[in-house]
């Protein structure tokens, strides 16, 4: 029983880092979706006399880190634990303004775009001229349901 015992965890220690089918459990962003996404923000922002907002790969991954953990149901939809993201970005970048939208379901980057100017909250984010540097990530969840969270900085 106890060599089972240690077979068991051995094997399962050997397969940390992947899934019950074998996938690997590594965020997966799509990243060709999140280009584009940023792609049309910006270009809005400009047709609105904006300046356009640069990217930053450091918010991407704060970006990323939370999509995937709402997209894998490690943490609810919305945005919990954003203080703790904003405060790692006030580290790493010394930021001195956070903002951070999210949404779930939309499947195309001209959809989720769509989706946060229909909503008065999400548009005051995106067309805020204060911000400077962005990141997005967008994650899809075991059923394929899109998970996207854009991050907004600002750095003096």
């Amino acid at each position: 029983m106890k060599y089972f015992l240690f077979l068991f965890l051995l094997v399962l220690s050997l397969s940390c880092g992947k899934n019950s089918n074998g996938d690997s459990l590594e965020r997966s962003v799509d990243t060709l979706s999140a280009n584009k996404y940023f792609e049309l923000m910006n270009n809005h922002r400009m047709s609105l006399g904006l300046r356009p907002l640069t990217y930053s790969v450091i918010i991407e991954e704060q970006a990323g880190e939370h999509s995937t953990n709402m997209a894998r149901g490690l943490t609810p939809f919305g945005h919990f634990g954003m203080s703790f993201r904003c405060n790692n970005l006030q580290g790493s970048l010394g930021s001195t303004a956070c903002g951070e939208i999210v949404a779930k379901g939309q499947e195309t980057s001209s959809s989720v775009l769509s989706s946060w100017l229909a909503s008065p909250d999400h548009r005051t984010q995106i067309e805020n001229p204060n911000w400077t540097h962005t990141g997005i990530a967008v994650e899809k969840s075991l059923l394929g349901t899109p998970y996207w969270t854009q991050i907004f900085i600002r750095i003096n």
